[in-house]
């Protein structure tokens, strides 16, 4: 017996370097407890003690009914827990080495090696090493004989656990159901039941082979030129297993949701090949994927590709709004429209296909949403697939009932390219009351397969808002500043003339929506007389300057009747006029004493004399001066037909009478008429006269003295 413990003299030197490298101090106790793993009683024998450390056991301390030798035989087996693995693998699994820490159920033990003789000598072993000595172990070779040789087998996966024979009774093996486990190894020893001595030992270590449910890596691939975006790998298990080689895992179950764009292409759905049909659609379960390529006959960790299926896409255009005078595009998605109830206007929408199509699918269906697609919309059904314009019948158009917009007519409907491209348009009117709101038109379109139900594709929704247009109504006039100072435009020139300046005057206008049209904003100047017309337009900071010199003003002003207009026009066309008239005369009068440069007095004496000075300026046709009764014999009327000089002068030379005036009397009020075409200029210039008793004769006295 001793050769054949021998065999286990290299594993037993291994061991102990390897009990030495660790610093293991392994200490026994002296009295046979449960042993414990993480605090699991795996075992309640009492011939088995642990260490202190729990990184070894020894079996059949102090236990000399071992020493009997039994009747067990080679190749006995003594059944545990028998085989939990679950018998061979299913699809969809694979095997995986995991290393068991804690306890590992024993399947059966199994008698491997016959009964043994003591071998324990004092040259074999140096027991101190181990610590064992202090057991009281000797080195004396009893001879006795005990029992046979027991391995474990694992009840997972049917490996054996030990290293080493463990010597023991079938009842010892029945009451060992687990071998500890760790992240090294479970030494175990042997020691003799006579003498204490160490007889053989071992270690359980076990990496066990599990089964797994296998885990799939699904690729997504673009699969066309143009595509852009992303749609990253995912990882499946099978049967959505929640659990992958020992871990637990959280994985999804569906599809991810297709990241890739493809100008002018619609996404259908996933396909097994480049060129192949929609198998799985967009978030398809993973159920699905699995059954359907039956999954579970590929390896672990294989790798399923998906390509994209792509169908050409139903492409709106950007809404078309026609550019008539009622109608301002700032910027194409941002349109003015007038607001008048009046002046109608004219959408144009066009969808079409992208790419090669059999010639049964074709677009059927337009919209025109306001706002949102939720919300209010218009609609324009087309059916029929020839070319041209579709007759009536053959389309039909409907709108929410709280639509902004107000169709004026019904819609028509043009097919082209073999149904491919379908074109409509709309006619519609905004209130004036709608001034100041605004709408979002945004396109729809639909396209359909009349050979598959399952066919229909709408235009992408990013796109369609891409193409949406702002739509704002504007029925609000311009507002004009600067001739508000101007009403007697006329007088007004002819007073800045006479004192050697000529006026400018500066206009503007403003408009809050559309802003102003720079080519429809002026302000003319009509001489109805002479036929004269002058424009002034827009200077380079946005305003308009009327001005003129001596030569335009005596053109324009000062001969006949003149309107000035200033005309503006936002650019929707709300236009705003305003007009002030004047007319080419002027009448200034003034009264001046033959003495007042002698004495500087402001007032007539009697018996003083005066000039009356009478200026009259541009096409007056008649002057007429009336004095009052004390004198009348100073009245006149002056002719000025056919007179074409600006600026007429007239002196009166006239005397206060010195006798037979009123004693009260203290002025008289003189009356001058200009008149033109029924038009008159009045003037009241007045002569102001000393008491009764102040005369030129009371100064002729005075000076005689």
């Amino acid at each position: 017996m001793r050769g054949r413990i021998n065999g286990f003299a290299g594993i037993k030197r291994f061991l102990y370097g390897l009990i030495i490298l660790a610093g293991m101090l392994i200490v026994f106790s002296e009295k046979a407890v449960a042993i414990t793993v993480n605090d699991t009683i795996f075992a309640g024998n009492p011939y088995i003690s642990l260490s202190p450390d729990g990184t070894a056991f020894t079996v059949g301390y102090g236990d000399k009914s071992t020493a009997y030798h039994g009747n067990e035989y080679m190749g006995h087996t003594r059944v545990i827990f028998g085989d939990l693995s679950g018998g061979p693998l299913s699809k969809g699994q694979h095997y995986f080495s995991k290393q068991i820490v804690g306890r590992t159920p024993v399947g059966y033990w199994k008698v491997e090696h016959p009964n043994a003789c003591c071998i324990h000598t004092a040259d074999f072993y140096d027991l101190t090493t181990f610590g064992l000595n202090r057991m009281g172990a000797t080195y004396i070779n009893c001879g006795r004989f005990y029992n046979a040789g027991w391995n474990a087998y694992c009840a997972y996966c049917g490996e054996r656990l030990n290293l080493g024979f463990m010597y023991m009774t079938e009842a010892m093996a029945a009451s060992l159901p687990y071998l500890p486990s760790y992240t090294g190894y479970s030494s175990f020893f042997y020691l003799c039941p006579y003498d204490n001595s160490l007889e053989v030992t071992g270690y359980v270590g076990h990496t066990c082979r599990r089964k797994s449910n296998n885990r799939y890596r699904v690729v997504y691939n673009a699969n066309g030129s143009g595509s852009v975006g992303s749609t990253p790998a995912q990882y499946f298990y099978y049967n959505n297993a929640t659990a992958y080689n020992g871990a637990a895992v959280s994985a999804p179950t569906n599809l991810t949701g297709c990241g890739f764009n493809r100008d002018g292409y619609h996404f259908i759905g996933w396909s097994t090949r480049p060129d192949g049909p929609v198998v799985f659609s967009d978030r398809d379960s993973w159920l699905n994927v699995q059954n359907r390529l039956s999954v579970g006959d590929f390896a672990d960790n294989t790798s399923i590709n998906l390509y994209a299926v792509w169908k050409p896409g139903v492409i709106t255009s950007r809404p078309q709004i026609t550019d008539g005078e009622n109608v301002y595009i700032k910027e194409p998605a941002l349109v003015y429209v007038r607001a008048d109830g009046i002046t109608p206007f004219t959408i144009k929408e066009s969808a079409g296909l992208n790419g090669k199509t059999n010639s049964s699918y074709m677009v059927n269906d337009i919209w025109l949403y306001e706002n949102d697609y939720g919300g209010d919309y218009h609609m324009i059904s087309a059916v029929n697939s020839a070319d041209g314009p579709l007759p009536e019948g053959s389309f039909s158009y409907s709108c929410s009932e709280n639509v902004i917009l107000e169709e004026t007519c019904i819609p028509g409907v043009v097919r082209s390219d073999n149904g491919r491209v379908c074109t409509s348009e709309w006619t519609f009117t905004a209130r004036a009351d709608q001034n100041g709101e605004e709408i979002t038109l945004i396109p729809r379109a639909r396209a359909a397969d009349s050979q598959s139900p399952t066919g229909e594709r709408l235009s992408s929704s990013d796109k369609d808002l891409a193409n949406s247009v702002k739509v704002v109504f504007d029925g609000e006039k311009p507002l004009i500043s600067g001739l508000e100072d101007y009403r007697d435009i006329g007088k007004y020139i002819l007073d800045e003339s006479e004192t050697g300046g000529f006026p400018s005057i500066i206009i503007k206008a403003e408009d809050l929506l559309s802003g102003v049209d720079p080519d429809d904003f002026y302000v003319r100047i009509d001489n109805q007389d002479n036929g004269s017309t002058r424009i002034w337009t827009l200077d380079e900071n946005g305003e308009i300057t009327v001005s003129f010199g001596p030569e335009e003003a005596e053109k324009y002003f000062y001969f006949g009747d003149f309107e000035i207009t200033v005309h503006v026009a936002d650019r929707v066309g709300n236009v705003t006029e305003e007009t002030v008239s004047g007319w080419g005369f002027d009448l200034k009068t003034e009264v001046e004493r033959l003495l007042k440069p002698k004495d500087g007095k402001e007032v007539f004496a009697r018996g003083e004399s005066g000039d009356l000075i009478i200026k009259t300026y541009g096409y007056a046709e008649q002057v007429e001066v009336i004095f009052p009764d004390e004198l009348s014999g100073y009245s006149t009327v002056f002719d000025y037909t056919g007179n074409e000089e600006y600026e007429k002068d007239e002196v009166i030379r006239f005397m206060v009478p010195l006798y037979d005036l009123p004693e009260d009397t203290d002025g008289f009020t003189v009356t001058v008429i200009a008149r033109k075409d029924g038009e008159t200029l009045e003037s009241h210039p007045r002569i102001n006269i000393v008491d009764v008793e102040g005369t030129v004769l009371d100064e002729l006295r005075t000076s005689l003295r």
